[in-house]
């Protein structure tokens, strides 16, 4: 351009072309910087575009968390429901458990007065038994006053006093 320059520019005065000589190093001075913006706002545009993208990264990962966050707290709530129904369980099954120990209890203080009770009766039935021994015994140690003699009646009753004494030992454990 400098050619064309030199054509427009004939004819004119000095001062007139000093001012055009810097224009035009004002024109380049300019036309760099305007590169240098147009560079910047390139870079600038690459750098938001590159930010933009981050930013949908991010956003893409924050919806992910924030389902698996939703997931979590329905769990969390599950875990919070069956809890509660178990520790209801639990206190339902203890409640039974102590039922169950009083029923227990009961029937061991049952058991126990059973017990006392057949070690009583035991000892009564032996009183009994030992007692009628001794009036079989006086009974038949009474003299006997027929007219048969007196080893013959006294060996017939020693058998039935055997007997008696065998039916009194199967009778005693029988009740035991």
């Amino acid at each position: 351009m400098s050619w064309a320059e030199e054509d427009w520019t004939v004819g004119l005065s000095g001062r007139v072309l000093q001012k055009v000589k810097e224009l035009q190093v004002l024109k380049e001075r300019l036309s760099r910087e305007n590169k240098q913006k147009q560079l910047q706002l390139d870079n600038t545009h690459t750098s938001l575009e590159k930010q933009t993208a981050k930013y949908e990264e991010v956003r893409g990962e924050l919806q992910f968390v924030q389902r698996e966050l939703q997931s979590v707290r329905e769990e969390a709530k599950a875990a919070v429901t069956s809890k509660e129904r178990l520790t209801q369980d639990l206190h339902i099954k203890q409640a039974q458990v102590c039922s169950l120990e009083g029923q227990l209890d009961a029937a061991r203080n049952h058991n126990n007065h059973l017990s006392q009770e057949i070690k009583r009766l035991e000892a009564e039935l032996e009183k009994l038994q030992n007692s009628s021994r001794l009036s079989d015994t006086t009974l038949f140690s009474t003299p006997c006053w027929s007219a048969s003699s007196p080893w013959e009646h006294n060996g017939s009753r020693q058998e039935e006093r055997a007997g008696q004494r065998d039916e009194g030992q199967s009778r005693g454990h029988l009740i035991r």
